[in-house]
């Protein structure tokens, strides 16, 4: 029988590391989260936990973003929220001519009162939804 209920508790993306693939525990997770539209895909999976290992190579990477406010969800979609808030990519600083990707990073889990905290939101154009996707995967090699 899989004792997967011990690992994570409900809400939180997975069991495991995106990156290395090692089990993820109910605290301490990392959380990437991306929101496409119709016209935009998300990055894939648009849902994945990070380990506390791994989680220094990606916020290394992400302190050098610059963040957009929360994005309201008034809007037709989470991502077109991120279109309000965004004029220009949050990774290579152009103007985005195009709904961009969303992209929420936070830290969920149990030993903490109010989750998720450390949130913080970022808007990418769709040239470094890629390179950021192969950033991600190269990770794991």
């Amino acid at each position: 029988m899989c004792d997967d209920h011990t690992l994570v508790r409900p809400g939180l993306p997975s069991t495991v590391c995106q990156i290395c693939a090692d089990p993820l525990g109910r605290d301490d997770q990392w959380v990437l989260q991306s929101y496409g539209d119709r016209r935009t895909a998300s990055l894939d999976p648009p849902v994945a936990g990070i380990c506390p290992d791994c989680q220094p190579a990606v916020a290394e990477l992400l302190d050098d973003w610059a963040s957009v406010p929360e994005p309201p969800v008034d809007a037709d979609s989470i991502a077109a929220g991120y279109a309000r808030v965004a004029e220009d990519c949050s990774f290579c600083g152009d103007p985005l001519s195009e709904p961009p990707v969303g992209v929420e990073w936070y830290r969920a889990g149990t030993d903490h009162a109010t989750p998720p905290v450390d949130r913080h939101h970022y808007a990418l154009c769709g040239h470094c939804t890629g390179v950021f996707e192969t950033f991600l995967q190269t990770l794991g090699e």
